[in-house]
């Protein structure tokens, strides 16, 4: 397959920003990560660390579990 194929989809604008948005926004998430490592360790333990980052996955799981059964329960459109 040549490049002019592949790249086909982004020459329509519609799709090259919404391209262009997802991707930014899976970058910016995970920076995240990188950027809540070097802020705790900054001022806390390795220990503050595994704490912090067990908490924000827990909590996204939670959230991420309570939002689907919100979803399968609302009515389909």
């Amino acid at each position: 397959m040549r490049a002019q194929e592949y790249l086909g989809p982004l020459r329509e604008r519609p799709f090259r920003l919404l391209w262009f948005g997802r991707t930014a926004s899976g970058v910016g998430d995970s920076v995240i990560y990188v950027a809540l490592i070097f802020a705790v360790l900054d001022v806390g333990s390795k220990a503050d660390l595994g704490l912090i980052l067990a908490v924000f996955w827990l909590s996204r799981m939670v959230f991420v579990l309570a939002g689907g059964v919100w979803a399968d329960r609302l009515p389909a459109a």
